[in-house]
């Protein structure tokens, strides 16, 4: 699959060494650079891909939302099973790391409820370490007629870089529960915000308007074919948050209900950083689907949790006012702080104007994943690769100055 990876070089007397650096590009990041620089997503993901190469010496290029797609289909599975067992509801989706750290301080009693799917960081983590560095790694060393192959095609000899909107996914990608203990390495070794990417091309006296376009690493890459028959991104239905939402309330009104839903019609509350959806089959409500964004809201429907008054089943939780396009990483006007409405909202625009396309399991490139393995959606190797675990922390032992995740 990876055969045709560009290849690193040898570097005399210091074999075990070797590293491949690949980078995962959130596409919230591709959305805050194509909106402040009068660029389209593909475009900008085109000249990421010639800046990491060219400046970071990266073997590859890829999009998280490859990532994404597989936390999606193990996030509809977990939560059918969870709902057929009666199991810890609503359950809490996972993937914003300030809600997480706010609940393993705060909200102790809530741990059980969140779901145990890692962000889409963390699976693109898995999969580079483990799938494409495994190939990689094999192809390299055979190239150079090594006995010893299986040395090269080790999670510790790939280097991964993380593109995202949001600080604390570097608090993230510290977590213990992100350390391959055996090889002494993370899934993802360091997070750069968009901000810190802007930097690194000022730095060297440029903008992305000064890099070239070059031809996207299509492996682990979210793509489709435009009507004309030209590669185009493809991303997920939903707000900037990722679409988990819409994604796990589908797949369950039709694995639970047989019902396909084509269209959500959402009910705004009281502010348009909380809204719901509901299934009704035969008259009744059977599914109450929530998201909540910000953490006046995260505040209340917490408080509905802990007293066991929640009407939901599944909430999609984000810490920062309109999800992830938001996040405190993300690239701000040269004279403002803080991102105006209008500043969002054109984000939103351009983060929503790649073509959705739906995980589907039995694709080439997912059925590849779970063959690999030897799995199936939340099961087995697949809970073992792709989901994890909360811990609480007592505040009397919690040091401002020294937080550890």
């Amino acid at each position: 699959m990876y055969a045709d990876a560009q290849l690193p070089p040898l570097q005399e007397g210091r074999l075990g060494d070797v590293k491949h650096i690949v980078v995962s590009v959130s596409p919230q990041t591709r959305a805050s650079f194509a909106a402040k620089y009068g660029l389209s997503p593909l475009q900008v993901a085109r000249r990421f891909t010639t800046f990491f190469t060219k400046v970071l010496g990266a073997r590859a290029v890829f999009d998280t939302s490859f990532g994404r797609d597989v936390a999606l289909v193990e996030g509809g599975a977990e939560f059918v099973e969870r709902f057929r067992k009666e199991q810890s509801l609503p359950v809490l989706a996972s993937s914003c790391p300030g809600w997480i750290c706010y609940a393993e301080k705060t909200h102790g009693q809530v741990l059980p409820f969140i779901s145990t799917c890692k962000s889409p960081m963390q699976i693109m983590g898995t999969l580079i370490k483990e799938q494409y560095g495994s190939s990689i790694g094999l192809t390299y060393a055979r190239s150079l007629l090594f006995c010893n192959a299986h040395d090269f095609a080790r999670p510790d000899k790939v280097y991964h870089v993380s593109v995202m909107p949001c600080y604390d996914k570097k608090l993230e990608a510290s977590r213990d529960d992100f350390f391959n203990e055996a090889y002494r390495t993370r899934d993802v070794d360091c997070v750069l915000v968009s901000t810190e990417v802007e930097k690194m091309m000022a730095d060297r006296s440029t903008t992305i308007h000064d890099w070239s376009e070059s031809d996207l690493h299509e492996e682990m890459t979210k793509l489709r074919r435009s009507p004309t028959g030209e590669v185009e991104l493809a991303g997920s239905e939903g707000s900037g948050a990722g679409g988990a939402l819409e994604f796990v309330f589908r797949y369950a009104a039709w694995e639970l209900f047989g019902v396909k839903v084509d269209q959500i019609e959402y009910r705004v509350g009281r502010n348009p950083d909380f809204r719901d959806v509901e299934l009704e089959v035969d008259g009744k409500v059977v599914l109450r689907f929530a998201a909540a964004y910000g953490f006046r809201n995260i505040q209340n429907f917490v408080r509905r949790v802990k007293t066991n008054k929640s009407p939901y089943h599944y909430v999609e939780v984000m810490a920062c006012p309109s999800a992830c396009v938001n996040g405190g990483g993300q690239l701000r006007p040269a004279n403002s702080q803080t991102l105006s409405k209008a500043d969002l909202l054109e984000i939103e625009r351009i983060y929503s104007s790649v073509p959705p396309v739906s995980p589907d399991v039995s694709s080439d490139a997912l059925s590849n994943i779970y063959r690999t393995m030897g799995s199936s959606p939340y099961q087995g190797a697949a809970i073992d690769k792709f989901h994890t675990r909360y811990h609480a922390i007592e505040t009397a032992n919690i040091s401002g100055l020294a937080v550890q995740w």
